[in-house]
């Protein structure tokens, strides 16, 4: 699984050369600590989906209360970018097929899904 040093060494050399090295971690990721979490920003988000044209796939999450614990779990079980668009109707992006598929296989349950992982 690559590193978020690595994710963000790609995106820059792969994107339009626009964002500096130095500035990188700010840009893409909410969680800047090397061990941190892989959610991306909402400019990290328009970057790999409008610039990079990443494949992404998007899962509804109407029913799910995003709390302290739950941002935590994400942060901790989610080894693939990813994206929360909050607001009325949440879902999450994933930036990976595999995280995707493994989700479907609980019925794209995001917090069975969750709990099963936390074992």
């Amino acid at each position: 699984m690559p590193t978020k040093q690595q994710y963000t060494d790609a995106f820059i050399r792969n994107g339009d050369n626009s964002i500096k090295p130095m500035y990188a971690h700010h840009f893409f990721w909410y969680n800047i600590r090397k061990d941190g979490g892989l959610r991306v920003t909402t400019d990290g988000y328009e970057y790999l989906t409008k610039i990079l044209n990443l494949e992404y796939f998007k899962i509804d999450t109407p029913n799910i209360d995003i709390t302290n614990q739950y941002l935590i779990d994400l942060d901790r079980l989610i080894k693939c970018p990813y994206y929360m668009e909050l607001g009325r109707w949440k879902k999450i992006i994933l930036f990976d097929k595999k995280v995707y598929f493994a989700l479907t296989m609980y019925n794209n349950d995001f917090e069975k899904f969750l709990r099963a992982h936390k074992l």
